[in-house]
Formats: C-alpha cells, sequence, structure tokens
C-alpha cells in the first residue's frame, strides 16, 4: 500500500513560512568606510585593466569581494550593522547580535616563478616598478639567476578578501 495517495476531495493546506528576518534593517557606515569600499572597487577595476575579466586572479578577487560585500546586507546577525574601515582594502563590522568579524584583503606575495628558486619579492617604494629579491622564510638563498614574477612590478597586487572573526 503506498504511503500517500492523491484525493481530490481533500484541499492541500496551506502552509506559509514565517519570515523571522526584521522588517527593517540598518547599517551605519562611516565616512573612511564607505571610502574604503569605494578603493576595494577600484582595485577591482584596476586588477581587471591588467589581468583581464576572464583572468583568475580577478574573479577570485571579484568573488570575494562581493560575497562579502552582500553579507554587509544579512539580517541574520541582527537588525543593525556597524562598518568601519580596517586598514588598506580591509573593514570592520559589528553586528547587532554581537558578531564581531573584518573583511580583510590578502594580497598574493610576488614570488619567482623560476623551478626551484624560493625567491620572494618587495616592492621597492623608491623605484615602484623596482623589486628586490629576497629568500622565502624558509629558505637560506635566492638562486642567483634573472627572476620571472608571479605578477609584475608596477602591476595591482592580485589578492582575495576574507573573514575574520
Amino acid at each position: 500500500m503506498p504511503s500517500t495517495y492523491n484525493d481530490p476531495d481533500i484541499a492541500a493546506p496551506d502552509l506559509t513560512v514565517r519570515d523571522y528576518r526584521p522588517d527593517r534593517y540598518r547599517i551605519d557606515v562611516t565616512r573612511q568606510a564607505a571610502d574604503e569600499i569605494t578603493a576595494c572597487e577600484q582595485h577591482l577595476q584596476t586588477l581587471a585593466d591588467a589581468y583581464g575579466t576572464d583572468s583568475d586572479r580577478y574573479r577570485s578577487a571579484l568573488a570575494s569581494w562581493h560575497r562579502h560585500l552582500a553579507g554587509l546586507f544579512s539580517t541574520s546577525r541582527g537588525a543593525e550593522t556597524s562598518v568601519q574601515r580596517d586598514g588598506p582594502l580591509s573593514l570592520y563590522v559589528t553586528a547587532s547580535s554581537g558578531f564581531v568579524y573584518g573583511v580583510i584583503f590578502h594580497g598574493e606575495q610576488r614570488r619567482c616563478t623560476a623551478p626551484g628558486c624560493p625567491a620572494v619579492a618587495d616592492d621597492d617604494p623608491q623605484h615602484p616598478t623596482a623589486v628586490i629579491w629576497r629568500p622565502a622564510p624558509t629558505a637560506a638563498s635566492v638562486l642567483d639567476h634573472e627572476h620571472q614574477p608571479s605578477y609584475p612590478a608596477g602591476a595591482p597586487q592580485p589578492g582575495i578578501w576574507s573573514a575574520h572573526s
């Protein structure tokens, strides 16, 4: 015998799902946070210009930033959220539920892509297109060769945003 069957004489129940989210949601964004949000969007545009909109670098940065930006509108953490600047390309978020977190940009370290070379790069602040090569923290020395950077000097730094509580 089947566990269910259709009976045209019985009306289907009207099952309404209750929405527990607040009717109004307030986001308080400081002027500095608004400027930083704009800077993040500008950084995405420079990544698109430098690497192309089809590049993995641009797409992963775009997806990570917009996921966290959309998360600011989540009412699951209460009816109010406060957003402040937390450094370059980063935000500090406090929700009325007591949940506090940061949306932080993690830039990709420029590395030498030559096989076996453990070198990492630092930008020379005096010369924006110059690179200073040094050993990676786990390496003792840098190979003596023409280094092949993972992204060009003077190009925008690729990376992703992540949330930390």
